[in-house]
């Protein structure tokens, strides 16, 4: 189980991001703890490793962008 940092910090982002991937459906809802931290799991880390590899690249192209978020729905 990994926390929102913990999370963050293996991929180089923000927290922030992490919550941000979560809001938008690109990632599961995570399970809370009784402190309702966010706890994060193995499939979270494939989930938001093939959110980089399609996100990670600063395409400015609108297509593109919304293919994107089409795989990742």
């Amino acid at each position: 189980m990994y926390t929102t940092k913990q999370l963050a910090v293996r991929f180089g982002l923000h927290p922030n991001t992490i919550r941000l991937y979560e809001r938008l459906g690109y990632i599961s809802p995570a399970d809370r703890g009784e402190n309702r931290y966010r706890y994060f799991s193995d499939l979270h880390v494939l989930q938001v490793s093939v959110c980089r590899s399609i996100f990670g690249y600063p395409f400015f192209n609108r297509l593109i962008r919304a293919c994107g978020n089409e795989v990742m729905y």
